[in-house]
């Protein structure tokens, strides 16, 4: 048997490197790229190879040792999808406000596997230049936690991708990157592994400049109200709020109690009562004084990966109960809140401060954050 496969894997890594990579085409649809935006109503120039900007081809990227531009230009060529380019002419194409959950629309036209990711990259002017190191800082997650890396299906259409901004993040000129990372063509990775999909593969780009505004903003005529969020402060308003805090209602001296905070799971966790409850808008939020507690608490999920304690591992730890026994988080906590050194020891403020804090509520007198 073992012979049978090894003939099986020859015959088929002779087969795809005696066939050429197939050029894929996509576009970035929604918020337009650049060289898309005269498609959707922009008076910019036309590009009618917008679906084409892949480095060139993937023989040419390989050529530069697989670099390329930030937005589908030739690595030695001229940009012109980037600033100063032709395309690039400042324009907005879209207005979101921080954290906002928004849907991304790629159309790919020729379908050839691999995945989509999406970065951002904030500037202080419309002619700063866009550098990949800057985009990196900014990668956007999915929004069902499944990470930053979107799988296509086999089809060739239009797909939407929900992804969350960062929390806390405005900005007057930003650059969002689309990167379709093929996976048809036979390649080895660096630690030797050869398969289909496996290695360099053909790429396609594309770049919209959009706008970042603080939450209950208005820019272009639309309204913050009719933008989509999460708002967990919100969601929750019954238990959290100042006037009802739970533990610390009756007086600010008195110690939090066990039933206030939100619980360990178990095997089959209800949704304990402190807990942040699901709604239908979405953003990821910040609490008072800007401290960030978790930029994507749509990356945390059940170390069982059993559904049921995925919804309680991204429930509970966006609210700052996150136990490493049962969950595990692809960003960890930005800030950590516990007791101050008035109640340094005590685990029950602690519980408290990690919980009400990530609702908005930080009282210095009982809680600190670092």
């Amino acid at each position: 048997m073992t012979s049978i496969n090894s003939l099986i894997f020859v015959l088929t890594a002779a087969y795809y490197s005696l066939v050429p990579p197939v050029d894929g085409h996509g576009r970035l649809w929604e918020p337009p790229s650049r060289s898309t935006m005269w498609m959707r109503g922009f008076k910019t120039p036309t590009n009618y190879n917008d679906n084409e900007l892949n480095c060139g081809g993937f023989r040419h990227q390989l050529d530069q040792g697989y670099k390329c531009g930030v937005c589908g230009d030739p690595y030695d060529g001229e940009k012109t999808n980037e600033e100063g380019g032709m395309y690039a002419t400042g324009q907005i194409s879209r207005t979101y406000e921080m954290g906002q959950l928004i849907t991304i629309q790629v159309e790919i036209t020729s379908n050839h596997l691999g995945y989509c990711e999406f970065k951002l990259c904030p500037k202080t002017s419309r002619t700063d230049r866009t550098t990949q190191d800057c985009l990196d800082r900014y990668p956007l997650a999915l929004a069902d936690g499944s990470g930053y890396k979107y799988k296509l299906s086999r089809e060739s259409k239009l797909y939407s991708v929900d992804v969350f901004l960062p929390a806390g993040l405005t900005c007057d000129f930003c650059v969002l990157q689309w990167r379709y990372h093929t996976g048809n063509s036979w390649g080895e990775d660096p630690n030797g592994v050869q398969c289909v999909g496996c290695g360099p593969q053909e790429e396609f780009y594309g770049c919209a400049d959009v706008r970042i505004i603080a939450r209950d903003s208005q820019s272009n005529g639309q309204p913050a109200s009719s933008l989509s969020y999460f708002v967990p402060a919100q969601a929750a308003t019954q238990t959290f709020t100042k006037e009802r805090l739970q533990g610390l209602s009756q007086a600010p001296n008195e110690t939090p109690t066990q039933n206030s905070l939100t619980q360990s799971p178990t095997s089959s966790p209800t949704q304990a009562r402190g807990s942040i409850k699901m709604g239908s808008t979405k953003y990821f939020t910040q609490a008072s004084n800007s401290v960030n507690y978790f930029e994507n608490a749509y990356g945390c999920r059940s170390l069982s990966r059993q559904p049921e304690l995925d919804f309680w591992c991204k429930v509970n730890c966006w609210a700052g109960n996150c136990p490493a026994s049962h969950c595990w988080c692809s960003i960890g906590l930005v800030n950590v809140c516990s007791s101050n050194e008035a109640f340094s020891g005590n685990s029950d403020i602690d519980q408290w401060c990690a919980t009400n804090c990530a609702m908005g509520y930080c009282p210095a007198m009982f809680c600190a954050c670092v």
